[in-house]
């Protein structure tokens, strides 16, 4: 609070602050959960002719999804190039990853993944595993193998929790045998992966399937 008792002063005093000093100070207000008072400073900052750091629109992704301000998230994402910075792999996670988590919002992540992918950003394994396993949650397990096998071209491997989501899922869809294929296809594509923990998972729906 010191420091933006400080800033605040030197702004009254007619002092200018500088690239480094307002992202400090951006970050300090992300610290506090004031996003908007961040936003505000990057506003400011546009007006006195500095471009904002990307740091500074990261952390204050980070401080809206917390808050769960999504729809102030999504915006401040999409006119990150207005303010004079393009947004980067960290800047789509955060915002993805946040929404996945929260009902209703697949659309928005559908439309910022695409954009995503457009400014040259591939998705890593957590984002990938994320959205797989909100697609079974919304009972959508085409779509989740869709990007199952897009992680398997990639040479990358499921992680384990989403693994069993997408299983269990599979299994209430009657679509098991597009499971047991997609592990088939990873096992042979991705073979340093622990084989027999994700077999062990997958036999452990087949068998409860079977017996139902």
């Amino acid at each position: 609070m010191r420091l933006l008792n400080i800033s605040k002063k030197m702004l009254n005093l007619g002092m200018n602050l500088d690239g480094k000093s307002y992202a400090v100070i951006v970050n300090e207000y992300c610290k506090l959960g004031r996003p908007d008072e961040a936003v505000v400073l990057l506003r400011e900052m546009r007006g006195r002719g500095i471009n904002p750091s990307l740091a500074s629109f990261n952390a204050v992704f980070r401080s809206l999804i917390k808050l769960q301000e999504f729809d102030k998230a999504i915006l401040l994402l999409t006119q990150m190039r207005q303010w004079g910075c393009c947004p980067n792999f960290i800047s789509y996670s955060e915002v993805i990853i946040g929404l996945v988590g929260a009902e209703g919002r697949m659309q928005d992540v559908e439309m910022l993944v695409n954009d995503m992918i457009q400014d040259g950003h591939g998705l890593d394994t957590t984002l990938y595993s994320s959205l797989i396993q909100a697609y079974c949650i919304n009972g959508d397990v085409r779509k989740a193998a869709g990007l199952f096998k897009e992680m398997i071209d990639e040479g990358l491997v499921i992680k384990k929790d989403c693994f069993n989501v997408f299983v269990k899922e599979s299994c209430v869809k009657g679509l098991v045998h597009e499971a047991e294929n997609l592990f088939v296809q990873m096992r042979n594509s991705c073979p340093a992966f622990d084989v027999e923990t994700y077999r062990s998972a997958l036999n452990e729906y087949l068998i409860g399937n079977s017996g139902s």
